[in-house]
């Protein structure tokens, strides 16, 4: 009788343990469903919008093509936030082209202050993954942080050291 009760015991003190795994199993998912959340909140900085519709109002007169072109662009980004089909891992090229995407929109706003995006990458690295955005808040930060102008204008290059990399 005493290790029938014993075994019942350990059987739902398990039987809790399990559950309260659970329970920060959900914690962490709710925490990381939040940051992502935020992630995205910042990514949808209505300053970022605002700035770059102020700088379509004043290029509809003065160049409607580029205009067009950057409604596209802005379309083309947006879309690329949006896109929930998306895993949390993109691949490097991907990852470049959004962010060219982000610097045509931030070179209407600056002009020749920031130059194209400039990348020298092998193939093996443009095809591997990492978190989605994560070169486009370097580059925003760049932009944030740096001082620049038209006679120092910001240059981005994102190359490989030539080291040799195990896959």
């Amino acid at each position: 009788m005493t290790i029938i009760v014993a075994s019942f015991y350990f059987y739902f003190l398990q039987k809790r343990k399990l559950e309260k795994l659970a329970l920060k199993n959900l914690h962490y998912e709710n925490e990381q469903n939040r940051m992502k959340y935020l992630q995205l909140q910042e990514q949808f900085s209505p300053h970022f919008l605002f700035n770059t519709l102020g700088a379509l109002l004043h290029l509809i007169d003065r160049n409607p093509e580029l205009s067009k072109n950057l409604i596209i662009k802005l379309t083309k980004f947006y879309r690329k936030l949006t896109n929930s089909n998306l895993k949390d891992l993109a691949t490097v090229i991907y990852e470049i082209e959004l962010a060219q995407d982000y610097i045509f929109l931030q070179k209407i706003r600056f002009g020749e202050a920031i130059s194209e995006i400039k990348y020298d990458l092998p193939n093996k690295v443009l095809s591997l993954k990492l978190p989605r955005f994560s070169i486009q808040i370097l580059i925003e930060n760049a932009i944030k942080y740096s001082e620049f102008s038209i006679e120092k204008p910001l240059c981005i290059y994102i190359y490989h050291l030539r080291r040799k990399i195990q896959l």
